[in-house]
């Protein structure tokens, strides 16, 4: 009985896997980062929250001081270039860990008669600035997706330093916070491996 019951309970457990793909500046030449700031731009505020603080606690595991972004930047305020740096510059700020939502969806084939849980998903403007928040909301869906853009800038430099593109695709149990936990896994694993940030 208590085999049956783990067994139903393994596959009832949300679960997300991301596959990602990165290249470093080969002008890069550095020793990493002691401290960055991590933006996940979604416009849902829980999300974001928990995505900045899951990729923030992973780095600060691997000695590397991360600050989510809404510690700097009130979410509500639209801020100048000047503005921006004078923050990051404020903050000590080395390098900024950007997080985008480029598309979302969901897997699978519906017949007409279905009437399993339905998926609302939105994607808006992709603006190319730190702050600029996409929407990504998924409810109970049948296998959710969603494919990311990740950028580390150097501030100094005023340059990308580190680009990657990412896949996460979850199980029917999955929403948008177990995507961005594994795609926050993904990223600081990777970075590691890229030699961006310690190992």
């Amino acid at each position: 009985m208590r085999r049956l019951l783990a067994l139903v309970l393994l596959l009832t457990t949300a679960c997300a896997a991301t596959r990602i793909n990165s290249m470093t500046d080969p002008e890069y030449v550095g020793d990493g980062y002691s401290k960055v700031l991590v933006s996940v731009a979604v416009s849902d505020l829980g999300l974001r929250k928990d995505a900045e603080g899951d990729i923030s606690e992973r780095m600060r595991e691997r000695g590397i001081q991360a600050v989510p972004s809404y510690e700097v930047y009130f979410p509500g305020r639209e801020y100048s270039a000047d503005q921006v740096q004078e923050l990051l510059r404020e903050h000590g700020i080395e390098s900024v860990l950007i997080v985008r939502v480029e598309r979302t969806g969901v897997s699978g084939v519906r017949d007409e008669g279905d009437t399993s849980p339905t998926v609302n998903v939105i994607v808006e403007d992709q603006e190319p600035t730190v702050l600029e928040p996409a929407t990504l909301q998924i409810e109970k869906s049948p296998k959710p997706w969603a494919d990311f853009s990740v950028s580390l800038y150097d501030t100094d430099a005023g340059l990308v330093v580190w680009t990657a593109t990412a896949s996460t695709s979850g199980n029917a149990y999955a929403g948008a916070k177990t995507l961005l936990r594994s795609l926050a896994k993904k990223v600081v694993e990777q970075l590691a491996l890229d030699e961006v940030i310690p190992d």
